[in-house]
């Protein structure tokens, strides 16, 4: 009875244990929250958890089949569900926080002219190799989502009285014209219906995106071009960890011939890895990963570029430039 006793309680350690270390490993920072949490009757249908979207597969970092948001962006949802329900209608999510690692498979995906397996459902219009490929347009993927800052959400109303989706015309994530606000080959009835759900989430402080029905994002959204990356899965714990935040806005002028050195500083956990997202310094510069730019100017001008500032939880971006006399 002794031994069957010790064992029982051996096990009990071992899986505490590890789910500690896994709430740990994947901890919810601490200005976001689960959906569920805020708004507990909201509906999730995950679509990047599942194989239905229009990748065809489930989704990188999409670690189970949940809604997080920053704290901001869930309590104003909560405000719209409220006032939903009062019409009879109650909120279906299909995506909210998305990691960048996601944003990273869906480029990967639209690079790839051969893989068009879900064509028939969600482009059947468009020629993936000239009108979704990122590489030369960004109107439906681009490397960076308003998603990954915490504050933009994907979504659609369900009439309580028969748990029905309401007809919007186009389903989610459908690539064209229909899709977007304002277009005016569907029904009065379709109309109506984005229109209850745009007047509820406009109503509780949300901006609509104009080429899609599904998406808005909280006006006065907490993170301003921070992008995070912590995957989407259980955790029993908050983290201690902040996202980099580069807390500087102009660079001083440099001279041509004349030694120039800067460092870089941010705040948030460290380590933190700094690169050239994107532009460029002027001829004679360079950046390091620790934030130093140096070098002697060899060219006049004024030099436009971005910085990203990196840690484990997110990458910051700061549009800079530098005048060289």
């Amino acid at each position: 009875m002794r031994k069957h006793h010790r064992s029982t309680l051996l096990i009990l350690l071992l899986i505490s244990f590890l789910l500690a270390g896994l709430g740990n490993a994947y901890a919810l920072p601490q200005d976001f929250v689960y959906v569920t949490d805020v708004v507990p009757d909201a509906i999730l249908e995950i679509r990047y958890y599942s194989t239905y979207n229009f990748v065809g597969e489930r989704i990188d970092d999409y670690l189970a089949p949940l809604a997080i948001l920053t704290k901001d962006a869930a309590n104003a949802l909560k405000a719209a569900n409220e006032d939903l329900r009062g019409q009879g209608y109650t909120l279906k999510i299909f995506d909210a926080y998305r990691p960048q690692g996601a944003v990273d498979h869906f480029m990967r995906w639209g690079s790839d002219p051969n893989d068009i397996k879900t064509k028939e459902c969600f482009y059947p219009e468009l020629d993936k190799a000239t009108q979704v490929d990122p590489n030369i347009t960004d109107t439906y993927i681009a490397s960076r989502s308003g998603h990954t800052r915490g504050s933009t959400i994907d979504l659609t109303i369900v009439n309580m009285k028969t748990g029905v989706e309401v007809d919007m015309g186009s389903p989610f994530d459908f690539f064209g014209p229909i899709s977007g606000h304002g277009y005016e080959g569907i029904t009065d009835t379709q109309k109506a219906n984005r229109l209850i759900l745009k007047t509820a989430m406009e109503n509780a402080g949300f901006n609509l995106y104009e080429d899609e029905w599904w998406h808005y994002t909280l006006k006065d959204a907490p993170f301003s071009n921070t992008y995070f990356k912590f995957p989407i899965t259980y955790s029993a714990s908050s983290s201690s960890s902040t996202p980099p935040i580069i807390n500087f806005s102009s660079v001083p002028e440099g001279a041509v011939g004349t030694a120039y050195r800067l460092k870089l500083d941010s705040d948030g956990t460290a380590p933190i890895t700094w690169t050239l997202e994107s532009g460029e310094l002027p001829d004679g510069l360079s950046m390091d990963t620790g934030g130093a730019i140096s070098g002697v100017p060899a060219t006049a001008g004024t030099f436009n570029f971005t910085i990203k500032a990196s840690n484990e939880l997110a990458d910051h971006l700061k549009e800079l430039s530098i005048t060289v006399n």
